[in-house]
């Protein structure tokens, strides 16, 4: 095999053995970690049948080389869904930017409420901190909705694990809860994190609804000293 290269596999294994000095200890080594990438990428049976010619040829135990493989491929398996994962966090965070905008809510908003719904989903004692409450101050829409449906879900008794909201959530839906779940780290003091993010949601709802007095009509301009005598 090392000596002509009959496929592209082979060739890819001979130019790379051409660029390590493979009498050494070191430049074997450099050239078996060079393999597993290239063998890694081939049926197991094929995977098999080099395995055991890079060991005869180089003069190596098969089940070194077989351990060493399946290394490779359990790294580049949680290096993929590492990326996938950073992908997913970008992506939601560019959608909670646009989301903001198009629903009129602030990024500050949108996190805190993205928080009480990942808060929720991992510490379902929360719902006691709900009471008073009203959702119509959450962002119309998803949030809204899957925070009724949640809280529903709790005050009967039920189980509110992801595979639950398949029915209630549409497939975009579905995929954004289950982001935010995927995003949710663990709080060393949730219940006062929760409430952080009520207040701050209340903050929000209260500035965009607050009427200053340039914005009022002379009749409601007249109703607020009517009001204060």
């Amino acid at each position: 095999m090392l000596e002509g290269a009959s496929n592209e596999t082979e060739f890819a294994i001979l130019d790379l053995r051409n660029k390590f000095d493979i009498s050494s200890t070191q430049g074997k080594i450099d050239f078996v970690n060079g393999c597993m990438k290239i063998i890694s990428k081939i049926s197991p049976v094929e995977q098999d049948l080099y395995l055991t010619r890079l060991s005869n040829e180089l003069e190596i135990e098969k089940s070194a080389l077989k351990t060493q493989l399946s290394s490779y491929i359990k790294k580049s398996s949680y290096r993929a869904r590492k990326n996938e994962y950073r992908k997913i966090i970008d992506n939601a965070s560019r959608e909670a930017v646009k989301l903001s905008h198009d629903n009129d809510s602030s990024v500050r908003q949108m996190k805190a409420e993205e928080r009480i719904i990942g808060l929720l989903m991992r510490y379902p004692d929360c719902k006691k901190l709900c009471e008073g409450f009203s959702s119509d101050k959450l962002s119309k829409g998803f949030i809204n909705k899957t925070f009724d449906i949640i809280l529903s879900r709790l005050e009967g008794g039920l189980d509110i694990d992801l595979t639950d909201f398949g029915e209630s959530l549409t497939s975009d839906e579905y995929g954004r809860l289950a982001g935010i779940i995927a995003r949710t780290r663990e709080s060393n003091n949730a219940k006062k994190e929760f409430s952080d993010c009520l207040s701050i949601i209340e903050e929000e709802y209260n500035r965009k609804n607050a009427k200053y007095s340039d914005e009022l009509s002379d009749e409601e301009f007249r109703n607020l000293f009517k009001n204060n005598t």
